[in-house]
């Protein structure tokens, strides 16, 4: 049976703030470009990662809060290295371990490795509803889902789907409450987002240095732990 992590945060003191109410469970799908000219961005990419999965997993321990994370990597072909653990208990890699699945290569298969994991997120959020008993589901309990990108150029190897495709599908996504972000360097972010049907408020563009990088993956971090924490979407 499903238990609601939500339990323990109902009762407070007569006079105290109503605390955030945790998520039931958090689903987290990070995809990161690790295209060639990502080896711009120097080490970022693997200390933005690293820092995002531990931060994603205090929260995770302090709420106890089933928080699965997934982190696909792509170029011209997409590999996920790291596939639904959950943060609670999982042992985060080495550096080293994330630093050779994120190593640049190859070219950019954006488009395609987007559709597949909102796929794979979509399919997730549903066997989770599905296992649901009927006393839970009448609860509504609260389940973040997200779905981060983050980039350094224009897609150049999809075959399977369109922006088209992908903008249909985004907005199908977020009518089902999943929250979809868009980071990237080298373009108009937020013009390339409106393609894919990400809002503007969902989307960030930043240089293509280590400084602008670090950044970015600071905010991915503060934007994505302010969902999980609140129970809200980003979009």
């Amino acid at each position: 049976m499903t238990t609601l992590s939500c339990l323990s945060h109902v009762k407070r003191g007569q006079d105290a703030a109503r605390p955030d109410v945790p998520a039931s469970l958090v689903i987290i799908e990070a995809v990161v470009d690790r295209s060639g000219s990502m080896s711009s961005l120097g080490t970022v990419p693997a200390t933005g990662v690293m820092d995002f999965i531990k931060q994603h997993q205090t929260l995770a321990r302090r709420n106890k809060t089933e928080t699965q994370f997934t982190l696909t990597t792509f170029d011209d072909n997409a590999e996920t290295p790291i596939d639904a653990v959950d943060l609670r208990s999982w042992l985060c890699p080495s550096a080293a371990a994330l630093s050779q699945m994120v190593y640049p290569r190859g070219l950019t298969r954006l488009i395609d490795t987007f559709m597949e994991r909102l796929h794979a997120l979509e399919r997730r959020l549903t066997r989770f509803n599905r296992g649901l008993s009927r006393q839970v589901r009448a609860l509504k309990p609260k389940v973040v889902a997200i779905l981060l990108i983050i980039t350094d150029g224009q897609d150049n190897m999809s075959e399977r789907f369109t922006a088209a495709d992908l903008n249909k599908r985004v907005k199908a996504a977020k009518r089902k409450g999943i929250s979809v972000i868009f980071m990237g360097a080298n373009q108009d972010a937020i013009g390339t987002a409106a393609t894919f049907g990400v809002a503007a408020g969902a989307a960030l563009t930043f240089g293509a240095t280590p400084q602008a990088a670090g950044a970015a993956f600071q905010a991915a971090t503060q934007v994505t732990y302010r969902c999980a924490r609140s129970g809200g979407h980003a979009n």
